[in-house]
């Protein structure tokens, strides 16, 4: 736990939740604090980068519906209801925007959570994306048994309730509560916040002429009007980033002393690079996908490409998958479909070029088999296996070819 979060420890126990509480010293209102952990994605840049990226991957994987079939293999579906409800979730979103913010919400508070829109019957025929930070689950004998949703207008508070089977909840397991979901941001908290406040120090660096922090000692007490007098003239004269580095010219033996540290002797560019290898770590986002190029050579990146891709993203997208399997077909009976992601693990192109070309060396594949893996239409001459000729001895064709040749003489 960091200093802010000890400082405001107990505030607001009805909108606990877990996860990161930062940037306490910008919240001034309970809706703001209801939406504390989404102020890392406003505030810190990496973070809204590793968000971004991430959520971009989800968004890009190719979901499919399938038919479980008597024999156990899957057939794909092109067209169902329940495609219907992922392809158009509601009036005012495509999927593409419903899955982004999904990774977003998964990425920043550790869930996401989707309202259900039924018909006259009660049927699902939509979704909509809840902020989870609004949303407080109520238990009952331990057990989860509805939702409050509390929304702000106009400085007032305002609940809504739902049951727990209106709202589909995406999450990653949290430890010491296993009803919500836990923030990768909580791992980070003091990366995140000391990244904000470096980020802000430079601003009023800035802000206040590019200069270091001074004091202007005198020799004698000023009057209030040769204060006031003293600091209007500072402020138009020397303040700001286009006053820089200005002479300054002061009366009656006015001494102008510097009292804060050099930016050198903070080290604040090497601190920058520690928090943003900290955060990229704890998503699990090579920097080179952040266009961070330090000593990454294209063999190094097609590694990267692939531990990413399957350590990264395709385990959110079985929890994802799993998920909308279970609330929109087995919750409604449906034992015969599933959802599942195409895999999202690049190829490595010269290990496969290796592994086919042994493979038709030796019999083991045909033609038509390579070309199947491939994505390739067959070819007529295809489906034998092909046999590499013995060190010295003619190919097949070349053979038939010198045959025919003795034949026509």
């Amino acid at each position: 736990m960091n200093i802010l979060q000890k400082m405001f420890a107990g505030l607001r126990k009805s909108f606990s939740m877990q996860g990161w509480q930062p940037l306490y010293d910008s919240i001034t209102t309970d809706e703001e604090f209801a939406r504390r952990p989404l102020r890392a994605n406003e505030k810190v840049s990496w973070v809204y980068a590793c968000a971004k990226f991430i959520s971009a991957s989800i968004l890009s994987a190719n979901l499919r519906l399938y038919k479980i079939q008597p024999d156990g293999s899957w057939d794909e579906i092109t067209s169902d209801p329940v495609l219907d409800i992922i392809n158009s979730p509601n009036s005012y979103m495509s999927r593409t925007e419903l899955f982004f913010l999904l990774g977003q919400f998964l990425e920043l508070t550790g869930e996401a959570t989707l309202l259900r829109i039924n018909d006259m019957f009660g049927r699902t025929v939509g979704l909509y994306p809840l902020n989870p930070l609004s949303l407080e689950l109520k238990l009952e004998g331990g057990w989860p048994s509805k939702w409050i949703c509390r929304s702000y207008k106009a400085g007032q508070s305002y609940e809504t309730e739902y049951k727990y089977s209106d709202i589909l909840q995406i999450k990653y397991p949290n430890p010491t509560n296993v009803f919500r979901g836990l923030s990768p941001i909580s791992a980070i908290s003091d990366a995140t916040d000391t990244a904000y406040y470096v980020d802000k120090w430079q601003k009023n660096f800035f802000r206040n002429s590019a200069v270091p922090s001074a004091v202007i000692q005198a020799e004698r007490t000023l009057s209030d009007a040769q204060f006031k007098r003293l600091k209007a003239e500072i402020d138009e004269k020397y303040r700001g980033v286009s006053n820089a580095h200005k002479v300054m010219l002061f009366e009656n033996k006015l001494e102008f002393k510097p009292i804060t540290m050099p930016m050198k002797d903070m080290q604040l560019l090497e601190l920058k690079q520690y928090n943003r290898q900290e955060i990229a770590a704890i998503y699990g986002l090579p920097l080179a996908k952040l266009g961070i190029v330090e000593d990454v050579n294209r063999a190094s990146a097609e590694q990267l490409d692939y531990t990413y891709a399957k350590d990264v993203i395709t385990p959110k997208l079985v929890m994802i998958a799993e998920t909308l399997t279970k609330a929109l077909l087995r919750e409604n009976g449906i034992k015969d479909k599933v959802f599942f992601y195409d895999s999202v693990i690049p190829k490595n192109m010269m290990l496969e070029t290796t592994k086919n070309t042994q493979y038709l060396d030796r019999g083991v594949l045909t033609i038509n088999e390579v070309r199947e893996e491939m994505g390739l239409q067959p070819v007529p001459w295809g489906n034998e296996p092909f046999k590499k000729a013995e060190e010295g001895e003619k190919p097949k064709e070349a053979k038939e070819a010198e045959e025919g040749k003795k034949v026509m003489f």
